[in-house]
């Protein structure tokens, strides 16, 4: 690795430029325990990182750009998953928004955030929340929101709207005062955490309920 001051990560070390094909990436071998990167001839940035450990080579892709002013290396996936056109098709679409000053692996995260469902975000809060739950809250938690919105378990946070909500605890009520409030207040308690982890997501769409006054007076009832 070629360190350059000031300019934060090292630099990497390539043997050679080529131009990839199928047949020639097969051919590119590192040595037992090393890992060497190549880079394409066609397509600038584009580079193929190849590594042998216990008799096993691996090719991976990646594209070497900076980023917002810092080097950065952004993966690709696998040789021969992804082959050398589905290489250069990707490195060209994350070089061109390289070049509209966007970070590609920053969109990434963004879209893995706002891709989150609202039964993943429950799963994630009862493991996070496991050691101060009690098994019968967990299991409560679980049966509000299978009975409250057992239509929205599979469909994104972003996009369950606050009118949305709005209507499903007033529909709810109709049935059990009660059961829509538990239910509202286990979406609020599960949306929150999912900010934590998920911090693109808007905000919190059971907020509507308190800013209307649109809670039903029945009794809230403890849980641990």
């Amino acid at each position: 690795m070629i360190a350059t001051p000031g300019e934060g990560p090292a630099v990497p070390r390539t043997t050679r430029t080529v131009q990839f094909t199928e047949a020639r990436v097969k051919t590119l071998v590192a040595s037992p325990g090393t890992r060497i990167e190549v880079r394409d001839a066609v397509v600038p940035g584009l580079i193929l990182r190849v590594s042998t450990r216990a008799g096993k080579t691996t090719r991976a892709w990646a594209v070497y750009r900076r980023v917002q002013g810092r080097p950065k290396r952004l993966s690709l996936g696998r040789w021969p998953d992804r082959t050398v056109a589905d290489a250069r098709d990707a490195a060209r679409k994350m070089l061109g928004q390289v070049v509209d000053g966007k970070n590609p692996a920053a969109e990434k995260r963004a879209e893995r955030q706002l891709s989150l469902t609202l039964k993943q975000a429950l799963e994630a809060y009862l493991q996070g929340r496991r050691h101060r739950l009690r098994d019968s809250t967990v299991e409560d938690y679980q049966q509000d929101v299978r009975l409250t919105f057992p239509d929205w378990l599979d469909r994104r946070l972003v996009d369950l709207t606050p009118d949305m909500v709005a209507a499903r605890h007033k529909r709810r009520l109709k049935d059990s005062p009660a059961g829509a409030d538990r239910a509202m207040r286990v979406l609020r308690v599960v949306w929150n955490h999912a900010r934590e982890i998920a911090p693109r997501l808007p905000e919190n769409p059971v907020r509507r309920l308190t800013a209307t006054r649109f809670w039903s007076r029945v009794g809230r009832r403890r849980s641990g």
